[in-house]
């Protein structure tokens, strides 16, 4: 059976219009996480950023996950966590039903026939959870089923309602060979004991036979399911030539899920029919929806949430499937499927067809798929989390095996949208720098922003056997990196509940174990104490993200499904750092997004009320639907820019080869048009937008490893970089705003005037200096917040390392002696001759108190032991202080270090020093004579300005240095802590502008 020739894109056309109506339902319940929740809260002007900045709200803050044992949950422990987790900071906490209770991760007095999911004990504890809550200050967000994916007990994996796929089980004929028998039977998995057959064909072989992907001819195949007898027997004699028959049968997977511990065994639900949702509804009305919990569940305004879809067993593909889904296929598609079902996968197919047929119709399965549970699954999930008062939280997306799904759409569909920091960047190194995820991200956060979802949410950050070992430099690194990506609000990966009673192993019970995936939140860490600066750090780093509207310059077609082309992996779709280094923001949109309301065009804009993309990129597509085709030309049409990567699309996508000749085309007349560009590759895009007058609205003066975003507001622009390199980042940028800059430092929640910048034109244009992994934020406004003062004349330029500024009054601050010629905004230049500076000096000799954390006398008791003072002293050729790894006895230290050290200063007019401490692991304070500094920057403490508490004469300075918890749960040394350096005492010296 042969495609028809005629056949057109017409049915994808039908799925981009049932997205356009599924955007068109009621606006989402707002729930306090939402930039949109608190009306008083003014998320649009510099003056209402600069006061949400110094002290973020609630809604603005990070949230937990938090795994509990559902009814063994103990109220005591609630309230202790949900306090601690409001005075460290955190703005909400998301209950997330997970117990292993396994050799990994045991835990004592569970039993979940008495307090798994939908137990009398585990409503009673949930609606507890939600109560205190509430009363803690906390948002409560809660997952709809024990862990995840969607699960029940109450489903049968041979029923209705539960996960099914397509297997085939095939026998293989000669010419003129008979056969009589039972047709193939599938291998079951385990625990299902039904399948049904959904078609019987027998297909001649045209090639490669032998070989482990045989080519089928569809055309010449014979449909025998109507010559089956009524016990599944049949007889049949193949003609000339080698064939098949492949008998295909539909059953359950089988597919539990490791951590529910529900009473019963508890089966995926099937998430491509209603019959998935309404089970889970009903299972809710039946067991767990009194009227308590519905006040409580609606009190708390918060969301439903779900996971990243983990329909694979173990990872590996199988064929999705649901009871009707070759009459959806039909409907959606506009052909029969049914002949083509060899070739069916989401990846790996057990058979090909001759020339693209396969691989189009596999594009419409996974399309189908997509559409289901978008559908089926996903829209009345929505509808059924709003009628409780709840917004809806989602992960779109395979973290384990291959996917079916369009997280793009998804994104723009979900109140708030969800990636994961460990699953967008997996296969890396889980090192300081990862950037691998990076688009998934950017895809993410352009589909929210083109369907005014104000939250991007994120994961963050686990990576597998690194609990109580992953130091928090390396984690406010990843934090720092999705937000460079369109990310503005984290759930920190997690906590768990450490009921008593239930822990077998010391610090305590914990859902993946005390090696497990990372990490274990709370006071049970030395860091505890910092943890609250972090939230306070990316609380007030989310309320800078929150600005008004994200600006991104350049979008980019993209249209497969999945964060990775397996799942398993981190990918970046556009994989030139070409754009990135010129300063170009970019975004993805697809077929769907690409027919949003919202992607008009004006003044050579797309999206003008939206994201602003100044022009659009088609990157080595193959193929494309006819739709988005002849929409990228009439963009070009309208006078926006086009660059087209590689060779244009050859066909459409799908089974519809009548649009092939249509597709390619629309990319041929878009030759006619003075606004398109072709490249032979990535790296060619920025040479390509030049050329056709696209500039970044934040552009470097030359090629920078700063990754950044953009949002404006009524009367603010906010920037925020992100350096992703392992290196000290220096560049100049020229920002596409006029007025003031001003720089935010979101561990102090100051916001202070920018001493040194140029204005050109409408640009402004400023000097960074970025540590690995760290960020700048910087935003531009003409009207000036209170409480700053910005100078009436500034700097323009300097060759001095720094300018600051003393009540509005711009100072040089010379490290060194020298000559500084330093140009103003009013024309003057100032030369200066700076004298006396002192030396640096480095102090070598440190006293050092630590104290021990490590077991009491149970597995949930920290015992803290003060060790005995000690002297330890700089390398003489390198300068570095030992590791408390090398210290006699320290092997398996954790704990919280105390370093001591004094030296001399004389300090003249103006003169103070900086502190470079330089590697410390993992967090640090510094007091100075008794006075404690503000918070400091945990990435860049290379320049910590002590001069306001510097003396002339004897000075002390105590570092304290708090470790992860991972040497003493592992009784040796697995990472090393403390404060290593080498330290440097920097002195410098303030000049007046004004001096000669």
């Amino acid at each position: 059976m042969k495609s028809s020739p005629g056949r057109s894109g017409s049915r994808r056309r039908v799925a981009a219009m049932v997205l356009a109506a599924a955007l068109a339902l009621p606006a989402a319940v707002t729930a306090p996480g939402s930039a949109q929740a608190s009306p008083k809260q003014d998320y649009g002007s510099a003056v209402g950023l600069a006061r949400r900045f110094a002290n973020p709200p609630v809604q603005d803050r990070p949230f937990y996950r938090y795994w509990h044992p559902g009814g063994r949950m103990d109220l005591d422990t609630l309230k202790a966590d949900f306090t601690a987790m409001r005075e460290g900071g955190a703005g909400g906490v998301e209950l997330s039903n997970f117990v292993r209770n396994n050799s990994v991760a045991p835990i004592n007095d569970y039993d979940p026939a008495t307090q798994g999911f939908g137990t009398d004990a585990w409503r009673e504890r949930f609606s507890d959870a939600y109560a205190i809550g509430k009363s803690a200050g906390l948002q409560v967000d809660t997952t709809y089923t024990s862990k995840w994916s969607a699960n029940l007990a109450s489903v049968s994996p041979d029923g209705s309602g539960s996960e099914k796929e397509l297997t085939l089980a095939t026998a293989w004929l000669a010419a003129g060979q008979e056969y009589a028998g039972r047709v193939p039977q599938p291998t079951l998995p385990d625990g299902v004991h039904k399948a049904d057959l959904v078609a019987l064909r027998a297909y001649p072989c045209s090639s490669k036979c032998d070989d482990k992907v045989p080519v089928l001819d569809a055309s010449g195949s014979v449909n025998l399911k109507d010559r089956v007898s009524g016990d599944e027997r049949l007889r049949w004699k193949a003609p000339d030539g080698r064939w098949v028959l492949v008998a295909s049968w539909t059953h359950g997977t089988g597919q539990l899920v490791e951590g529910a511990e529900t009473p019963g065994t508890s089966y995926l639900v099937d998430h491509f029919s209603r019959a998935g949702v309404d089970a889970v509804e009903s299972f809710w009305n039946e067991h767990l929806l009194t009227k308590e919990v519905r006040q409580r569940l609606k009190a708390s305004g918060g969301s439903l949430f779900f996971d990243s879809l983990e329909l694979n067993p173990g990872g590996e593909p199988l064929r999705n499937w649901t009871a009707d889904f070759l009459k959806e296929f039909r409907k959606r598609r506009g052909y029969d499927v049914e002949p083509y079902i060899p070739t069916l996968a989401v990846s790996d197919p057990q058979f090909e067809l001759p020339g693209s047929l396969a691989e189009r119709v596999r594009e419409d399965y996974r399309q189908t798929l997509n559409d289901l549970f978008r559908d089926d699954h996903l829209l009345p999930l929505r509808t059924w989390a709003h009628s409780l008062g709840l917004t809806l939280r989602g992960q779109p997306y395979s973290s384990w095996g291959p996917t079916f799904v369009d997280p793009m759409e998804a994104s723009s569909l979900l109140d708030i949208p969800e990636g994961e920091d460990r699953s967008f960047n997996a296969g890396a190194s889980q090192g300081l720098i990862e950037t691998q995820g990076a688009d998934a991200w950017r895809s993410m956060a352009t589909a929210a922003q083109l369907s005014g979802r104000p939250l991007v949410s994120d994961e963050c950050c686990a990576s597998f056997g690194r609990a109580y070992r992953v130091t928090r430099q390396k984690l406010l690194s990843h934090v720092n990196e999705n937000f460079s990506a369109g990310v503005n609000n984290v759930v920190w990966h997690g906590w768990s509940h450490d009921a008593p009673g239930t822990a077998v192993t010391w610090p305590g019970w914990a859902a993946f174990g005390n090696t497990g995936v990372d990490d274990a939140y709370g006071p049970q860490n030395p860091t505890w104490a910092d943890d609250r600066r972090i939230n306070d750090y990316v609380a007030r780093l989310q309320t800078a993200l929150r600005t008004g509207r994200q600006l991104t310059d350049i979008a980019i077609y993209h249209q497969k499904p999945g964060h990775s082309s397996e799942g398993t992996v981190g990918e970046r779709y556009f994989t030139s750092s070409a754009l990135e280094q010129r300063g170009f923001t970019y975004g993805f949109v697809n077929t769907t997004l690409l027919a949003g309301h919202q992607m008009s065009v004006a003044n050579r804009t797309l999206a003008p009320r939206g994201p602003g993309f100044h022009a659009f990129v088609v990157d080595r597509e193959s193929a494309m639907d006819l739709a988005s085709a002849r929409r990228i030309v009439t963009m070009a049409r309208q006078g926006l820019p086009v660059v087209v990567v590689g060779d244009a699309p050859q066909r459409a996508l799908g089974d519809h080869p009548g649009d092939d000749a249509a597709v390619r085309a629309a990319f041929e007349r878009l030759h006619r048009f003075g606004t398109v560009r072709w490249v032979a590759a990535e790296d060619d895009v920025p040479q390509a937008l030049a050329a056709l007058g696209v500039q970044p609205r934040a552009a470097f003066a030359s090629p920078s490893s700063l990754v950044g975003v953009q949002r404006s507001g009524q009367d603010v622009n906010v920037y925020y970089w992100y350096n992703a390199s392992d290196k000290q980042a220096k560049a100049t940028v020229s920002v596409a705003a006029r007025g003031i800059p001003y720089q935010l430092d979101p561990w102090t929640g100051r916001t202070e005037p920018v001493a040194s910048y140029a204005v050109k034109g409408d640009h402004t244009v400023v000097n960074l200096d970025v540590a690995p992994g760290d960020i700048a934020l910087v935003a531009v406004s003409d009207k000036p917040p209170a409480g700053t003062r910005p100078p009436s004349t500034h700097v323009v330029s300097t060759t001095a390392g720094q300018v600051v500024l003393d009540g509005g009054t711009p100072l040089l601050r010379a490290t060194e002696n020298g000559r500084q010629t330093t140009v103003l905004s009013d024309g003057r230049q100032v030369v200066l001759d700076v004298r006396d500076v002192p030396t640096a000096q480095s102090p070598t000799q440190w006293r050092l108190s630590v104290a021990s954390w490590h077991q009491g006398s149970g597995p949930r008791q920290t015992q803290i032991t003060q060790l005995p003072e000690q002297q330890v002293t700089a390398a003489s050729d390198t300068g570095l202080l030992p590791a408390w790894s090398t210290l006699p006895g320290m092997q398996s230290v954790s704990g919280v270090g105390t370093y001591r050290t004094t030296f001399d200063v004389d300090l003249g007019e103006r003169a103070g020093a900086y502190l470079d401490l330089g590697q410390v692991t993992t967090t640090y304070r510094v007091a100075v004579n008794g006075r404690s500094l503000p918070p400091a920057d945990q990435l860049a403490g290379a320049r910590i300005d002590i001069g306001p508490y510097l003396r002339s004469g004897r000075n002390e300075v105590v570092v304290t240095v708090a470790s992860m918890l991972g040497n003493a749960i592992a009784g040796k040394t697995v990472n090393s802590y403390g404060l290593v350096g080498p330290v440097r005492l920097i002195p410098y010296v303030d000049v007046p502008l004004s001096a000669r």
